[in-house]
């Protein structure tokens, strides 16, 4: 959750809220490139709209959406958070106290990761850390003993929809572990894949009205909120929650190529088996014990490798398997 303070980041959101896809990205992009556009005078430029005391809207929102807070007033569970941007912290510090948490602001140094918030929660005593992601879409939590980020937390998310009927159709990036299907079917739920880049899992779940998918998935603050909500209403630890997800093995690898390669190594990977394949996004090889991904980045020169398996064993020895072919080919 490092920021690198020397570059800009630009996000174009489109009518809904969501990010603009992948295709629109590079359209702005090269018009930019090869000013293929016309300026507008100073008078055609629209006046900044102004919302003050947004904050205050966002917070009483957030705690009008949850339901149990009178609960979580009278226990008062003890959190220490800590974010890149102060902004955030602060935030995230108004919005737990006014629901009824007990809330530390851990120093933010840079490159502090979940492993020094875990310690921190057990050496303060706490309940919960969490650690906010710099654009606050991102968090990861600790109770001291367990780490739940990345897929961990998604599926997390899920679950607590799923448990609470809040989600009875979920969209999942299609890079995204298949052990998902389990959990969903046992509580009688379906899943959606979507591709697995930003924009389109966004737009899908705009497009589907999920709200819930979409505050768990990319608002940090409120997600922490509903989270808590959830485990005070049912009085369940974080652990215990955590047993209730199903085992499960992925792992992710980045290969470097040429940008130039990407194409041809896609082409040769596909020509090499005829079932048992899938080319949705990039290619997927199936079999009865697991599933190996590769997707060219859209933004880098490199593979994308993501792995499934039954088991620890076979999972590393897909993960070897096509990563030994990817580096064959490439180097052919």
């Amino acid at each position: 959750m490092n920021i690198n303070k020397n570059l800009v980041y630009i996000e174009i959101i489109n009518d809904k809220g969501g990010n603009i896809d992948k295709g629109t990205e590079r359209k702005i992009e090269n018009t930019m490139i090869i000013e293929d556009y016309k300026r507008c005078s100073g008078d055609e430029i629209e006046d900044i709209v102004n919302i003050y005391n947004f904050s205050s809207i966002y917070l009483k929102e957030g705690i009008e959406r949850l339901k149990n807070v009178h609960k979580i007033r009278n226990k008062k569970p003890k959190l220490i958070i800590a974010a890149p941007s102060n902004n955030i912290v602060r935030l995230a510090e108004r919005y737990l106290n006014k629901i009824g948490c007990n809330v530390m602001v851990a120093e933010y140094r840079n490159g502090l990761e979940i492993e020094d918030m875990k310690n921190l929660v057990l050496e303060e005593d706490g309940d919960l850390g969490i650690l906010y992601s710099e654009d606050c879409e991102r968090i990861a939590l600790t109770d001291g003993f367990n780490i739940v980020q990345d897929e961990k937390y998604y599926l997390l998310s899920l679950l607590i929809g799923f448990k609470t009927g809040e989600i009875k159709e979920a969209v999942i990036p299609y890079n995204f572990p298949r052990i998902v299907e389990k959990i969903a079917k046992k509580y009688n739920s379906k899943t959606i894949y979507t591709k697995s880049n930003i924009s389109d899992l966004i737009q899908t779940i705009v497009n589907k009205e999920l709200d819930f998918q979409f505050v768990l998935s990319f608002d940090g603050i409120w997600a922490t909120g509903k989270i808590i909500d959830y485990i005070v209403d049912n009085d369940i630890v974080l652990n215990k929650l955590l047993q209730e997800l199903p085992e499960y093995f992925y792992f992710k690898k980045e290969i470097p190529c040429k940008w130039d390669n990407k194409g041809n190594i896609i082409r040769r990977l596909t020509e090499d088996r005829k079932e048992g394949v899938e080319l949705k996004e990039g290619i997927r090889f199936i079999d009865d014990k697991g599933w190996a991904l590769i997707i060219p980045d859209e933004e880098k020169p490199r593979f994308n490798l993501y792995i499934e398996g039954n088991d620890e064993e076979y999972a590393e020895e897909l993960w070897e398997k096509y990563d030994n072919k990817i580096r064959r080919l490439l180097k052919d």
